[in-house]
């Protein structure tokens, strides 16, 4: 009832001034205030830090203590002006309502305050001027004149005051009747209009006025007036005039705001599907968030802190009054508002309740622009007392809000990690590193897909400054970023670091190559195969070679072979009159006719077609195949290693890697690239398979001979 009472009231007010602006200012300098005029002697116009404060039994203005105040030192000068407009009044009354004090024993006969007026047209306005008593303290008189009378015409009150003495005064123009009037320090609170201290009904000679637009200090000449100025209002009704300071609600319990909308306490959303049309956004209470001209809408969008969302508030534009109402918090040292836009540049005002005078006012403005990011807007505010703020659509189209997070204790921004080269890459992972965070309680990864939108989002520990990202395409573009995560108390995470980027490693195929001491063949085999000639479309694998020790051949006797097995490796005998090998993993049509089976044809020597690009590791030197032709004869196939190209760098990360194999029935999987295999060889010796490394000798179980 009293926020509706108060709404209700703020209706008719013209201005709320309470010089809230940079202490030293000069008043003309501020938003809203224009000087004009020459100042000749003294400082001017100037925001003082410390607020006027005035009550008496009716209650505190609602200004006390509110803002700053505006000192004026003027002594000598040719119509010094400074003005501030509002919204023209043609009837009724207008009350221009503002605290004062003199700066010390007012020496001047008569100067002026703070008036109202019609453009720069002095109109009515209050006059003090000194009283010569040193008995009593040297009192002043405040007096009035009426239209546009000058200092010849003043009304003068009978009361006199102390110029140690804050007064609070309420001047008032009729428009109806044309008559000015003034309150002096009238009860606080009241709405019945009391009879006025000082009235000047008096026309003779002066301009009728059929509006007043402004409020105006104003000086000339010789005649001093130095005084504070503070907590003004100007308003058209006299509860208004002399409306009482609120107070604080004593039933706020909530230390701080911190959601997501995600975070389970919000229900289920019913318009996760479709936005609704600009104008249909409605009002609605949820979780003590007052909702006007918004609602609750599906979604997911990434944040610059690494941390993504699932739920927002979408807001309508300015035109539809769509903000966002927040409960009060006990406290409130800053706020970190995340909102993004969904077309055109947008922007979001924040604004600070008033408990005292009732009132909205604004604290500062985000603009951001169109995209698929989530910004994060923050603002200090260091209040010391129960807070509410709101959040207000300030652009002519929705505005998205993620998350809102306010802290009640003082926080520091997290610097942000510098991401590192990835190292460990493979065709699966890669190991995403940065540097140290000072106060991280750990870190937050985010890897990205090439097409820049598919995210994947891993946490570290503190105290880690690498994380293995897997399941990994393989051959494929990747980058990341990294944010240091905070306390949500202390420590606010940093925004998310510069972009690494990283290629996952091509894939590796199960094959199997060996290593000879002597002579120019290698030995291969490919997966996936069968020679069950029963099956139509069986595919095909096939190579074998010659294998040397020393200058001797070696024979390889193998059973009969029904299946060959990924992984394993094999040479075949011919057993017909022509051999074909295909290399290529195509199907075999009719693997039982003579010319499609690729264990027949002749022992005539023969082109193999299917073999480029192929990779063979002979005499620990890698070997590409490039397309060159070669034969078959002895009944095996061999790769005649000397007319290969040799591969003499080490595949860059991403290229073709190599297997090494412990058994010559399996492949191990150790990944090992070109330079790594160097002096690694297989040797037969006695008849048997051993591994030779760097001169040390190996059986296939690993054990050292």
């Amino acid at each position: 009832m009293f926020l509706l009472i108060t709404f209700s009231a703020s209706a008719a007010v013209l201005i709320d001034e309470t010089f809230n602006y940079t202490t030293g200012a000069a008043l003309g300098d501020v938003e809203g205030w224009t000087t004009t005029g020459t100042l000749t002697t003294g400082d001017g116009r100037i925001i003082q830090t410390t607020p006027l404060s005035y009550r008496n039994a009716g209650g505190e203005y609602m200004h006390s203590g509110v803002g700053k105040s505006v000192k004026h030192n003027y002594a000598e000068g040719e119509n010094y002006i400074s003005y501030r407009a509002f919204a023209k009044i043609e009837s009724g009354a207008v009350y221009l309502t503002y605290m004062y004090k003199p700066d010390g024993k007012q020496s001047q006969s008569n100067g002026e305050l703070l008036g109202l007026t019609t453009g720069t047209s002095p109109s009515a306005r209050p006059w003090v001027g000194k009283i010569d008593d040193e008995t009593k303290g040297n009192p002043y008189r405040i007096g009035i004149t009426h239209r546009t009378g000058t200092g010849s015409a003043i009304v003068w009150g009978t009361g006199e005051y102390s110029v140690d003495d804050v007064i609070l005064l309420v001047l008032k123009y009729d428009l109806t009747n044309h008559s000015t009037s003034l309150f002096i320090n009238p009860t606080i609170g009241t709405t019945e209009e009391p009879e006025a201290n000082i009235t000047d009904n008096n026309e003779s000679g002066q301009s009728a006025r059929t509006k007043i637009d402004a409020i105006m200090f104003r000086n000339t000449g010789s005649s001093k007036s130095n005084c504070y100025i503070g907590g003004v209002r100007v308003s058209t009704t006299w509860a208004e005039a002399v409306q009482a300071k609120g107070e604080l609600p004593t039933d706020v319990t909530l230390e701080r705001i911190k959601t997501n909308f995600s975070d389970g306490t919000w229900g289920e959303i019913t318009d996760s599907k479709s936005p609704k049309s600009s104008g249909a956004f409605g009002s609605s209470t949820l979780n003590d968030f007052e909702l006007d001209a918004a609602y609750m809408f599906g979604g997911s969008i990434l944040s610059v802190t690494g941390e993504k969302y699932t739920n927002r508030i979408s807001v309508d534009k300015k035109s539809q009054n769509g903000m966002i109402t927040l409960p009060a918090v006990n406290r409130a040292t800053r706020i970190d508002v995340y909102a993004s836009s969904g077309s055109n540049d947008k922007a979001i005002t924040l604004q600070k309740y008033n408990y005292y005078s009732g009132l909205w006012s604004d604290v500062t403005t985000y603009s951001f622009a169109t995209g698929s990011i989530c910004y994060r807007f923050t603002t200090v505010l260091n209040s010391d007392e129960i807070t509410r703020l709101r959040l207000v659509n300030a652009s002519n189209g929705t505005i998205y809000i993620w998350k809102i997070v306010t802290y009640p204790a003082a926080t520091t921004d997290l610097e942000i990690p510098e991401a590192l080269e990835a190292t460990n890459v493979s065709a699966h992972a890669f190991s995403a590193r940065w540097t140290a965070v000072s106060n991280a309680s750990g870190y937050r990864i985010v890897v990205y897909k090439a097409d820049g939108k598919t995210q994947t989002i891993k946490e570290a520990v503190a105290d880690a400054t690498s994380f293995n990202i897997t399941s990994l395409t393989p051959g494929t573009n990747y980058t990341y970023k990294v944010s240091a995560i905070g306390d949500d108390e202390n420590y606010v995470d940093s925004y998310l670091s510069d972009v690494i980027e990283v290629t996952t490693a091509a894939e590796i195929t199960d094959s199997y190559t060996r290593t000879v001491t002597n002579g120019n063949y290698g030995t291969i085999c490919l997966p996936k195969a069968s020679n069950d000639l029963s099956t139509a479309g069986a595919v095909f694998f096939a190579v074998a070679g010659k294998v040397m020790n020393g200058d001797q051949l070696q024979e390889i006797v193998l059973e009969d072979v029904t299946e060959l097995v990924a992984g394993t490796p094999y040479v075949f005998l011919a057993t017909a009159n022509e051999i074909n090998i295909p290399l290529t993993g195509e199907a075999v049509e009719d693997p039982v006719n003579t010319g499609t089976n690729g264990l027949k044809g002749s022992f005539a020597v023969k082109s193999i077609t299917g073999t480029e690009n192929k990779y063979i590791l002979s005499q620990n030197k890698l070997y590409c195949t490039n397309g060159q032709v070669y034969y078959v004869g002895e009944n095996r196939a061999y790769f005649d290693i000397s007319s290969m190209s040799e591969v003499s760098e080490t595949p860059a990360p991403g290229r073709r890697r190599v297997y090494l194999a412990t058994e010559e029935n399996q492949v191990t999987t150790e990944v090992i690239d070109q330079q790594s295999a160097i002096n690694v060889q297989k040797k037969i010796v006695d008849g048997k398979i051993v591994i030779n490394r760097n001169g040390e000798m190996y059986d296939l179980t690993g054990q050292r001979l």
